[in-house]
C-alpha cells in the first residue's frame, strides 16, 4: 500500500516466508489419514510418500493462487472472486486431462 515495492518481490516473499507453515498441515493430514484408514498400502513406503507429495502440491498451488490474487487485484472482492475462478477451472480440467489418455 504505501508503494515501498513492487508486487512481484511482494508475491514472492510472502510465498517464500509461508512455505514451512503452509507444508504442515498437509504433513499432519497424510500421517493421520494414511496409517489412520489403515488401508492395505499402509506397509508401502512409497505409497505414503506419494500421498504426502500430492497433498503437498495442492495445498501449496492453492496458497500460491490465493498469493497471486491477492496481489494482483486492489480490490479484495475482485481477488477472492478470481480465485475462486481460478479454483474452479483448474478443478473441472484435472479430472479431464488424468483421463485424457484412457479415452483414447
Amino acid at each position: 500500500m504505501n508503494k515501498m515495492y513492487t508486487p512481484t518481490p511482494y508475491l514472492f516473499g510472502r510465498m517464500f516466508s509461508h512455505v514451512m507453515l503452509q507444508i504442515f498441515s498437509p504433513i499432519l493430514m497424510t500421517i493421520i489419514l494414511f496409517f489412520g484408514l489403515g488401508t492395505a498400502e499402509s506397509t508401502k513406503v512409497e505409497a505414503f510418500f506419494g500421498f504426502m507429495i500430492c497433498a503437498l502440491e495442492v495445498n501449496l498451488i492453492g496458497c500460491f493462487i490465493g498469493y497471486f490474487c491477492g496481489v494482483a487485484f486492489k480490490n479484495s472482492d475482485a481477488a477472492r472472486q478470481a480465485g475462486t475462478l481460478f479454483m474452479i477451472v483448474f478443478h473441472l480440467l484435472s479430472g479431464g486431462l488424468s483421463n485424457m489418455a484412457a479415452t483414447n
